[in-house]
C-alpha cells in the first residue's frame, strides 16, 4: 500500500440544473455480479452533511457507469457516512450508518465523540436495478419472547395506545401511502400513567 498508480476518476457527477457545489464523502463501493453500487454521503457548504444517495450501475476498465439517477439511500435526516462490509460466509453486503444524537455540540466536544452506529442493514440489488434494505439477519437472535402483539388498521389522525413495553424494543409496523404518495408515521413513550407528545416522526415520499 505504499506505491499508488493514478488510473483516472472513477465516477463523475452529472450537470445538474443547480450551480450550488456538493461535495461526495465517504465513498462506498459494493458489487452483485456484473452490477455495481456506489453510496456516496453529499456535503454542501451550506449545510454540511446533508445526505446519502446510491447509484447503480456497472464498473468497465475502472470505470463506474451509473446506469439510473441517483435515489436517496435513507430517508432520514440522522443517517449519514454509511460503511460497508461483505460477510465472509456468503456474498452478503452489510451497512452501518452513522446517526447523531440528541446532544448539543457543547456537550459532544467536552465527551470527546459525537454520533452512534446504526443497526446493521443488509444491502440487495435487485433484477430491476432496485436497492433494498432490510435488518441483517444476525439481528433476529437477539430478539426474546414476543411479550406485546397489536394489529388493526389505522386511518385517522389519532393516537393508538400499543400497550407496556419495555425501555428497549422491537417494532414492526406495515405502511401504507396515502393517494399522493406519501405517509406519515409518528411513535412516542411516556411514563406509565402519562401522556407525552410523540418525539419521533417519519415523513417519507415512495416513489
Amino acid at each position: 500500500m505504499e506505491k499508488w498508480a493514478y488510473h483516472g476518476p472513477f465516477h463523475t457527477s452529472s450537470p445538474t440544473t443547480t450551480t450550488d457545489p456538493v461535495g461526495w464523502e465517504c465513498p462506498q463501493y459494493a458489487t452483485f455480479g456484473d452490477r455495481s453500487v456506489l453510496i456516496l454521503s453529499d456535503w454542501t457548504p451550506q449545510d454540511g452533511p446533508s445526505h446519502v444517495t446510491v447509484h447503480t450501475g456497472r464498473e468497465e476498465e475502472g470505470r463506474f457507469t451509473a446506469t439510473a439517477p441517483p435515489i436517496p439511500l435513507d430517508h432520514s435526516p440522522d443517517f449519514y457516512a454509511p460503511a460497508l462490509l461483505k460477510a465472509p460466509e456468503e456474498d452478503r453486503w452489510l451497512l452501518w450508518g452513522w446517526s447523531w444524537e440528541a446532544r448539543d455540540d457543547a456537550w459532544a466536544h467536552e465527551a470527546g465523540w459525537a454520533g452512534a452506529l446504526t443497526l446493521p442493514r443488509e444491502l440487495t440489488l435487485a433484477d430491476d436495478g432496485t436497492v433494498g434494505q432490510r435488518p441483517a439477519r444476525e439481528l433476529f437472535a437477539l430478539r426474546g419472547e414476543r411479550v406485546l402483539h397489536r394489529t388493526g388498521c389505522l386511518t385517522k389522525l389519532r393516537p393508538v395506545e400499543l400497550g407496556q413495553a419495555s425501555r428497549t424494543f422491537d417494532l414492526t409496523a406495515t405502511l401504507t401511502p396515502d393517494p399522493t404518495g406519501r405517509f406519515d408515521w409518528r411513535h412516542g413513550a411516556a411514563p406509565r400513567g402519562r401522556r407525552c407528545a410523540p418525539p419521533g416522526r417519519i415523513d417519507w415520499a415512495l416513489p
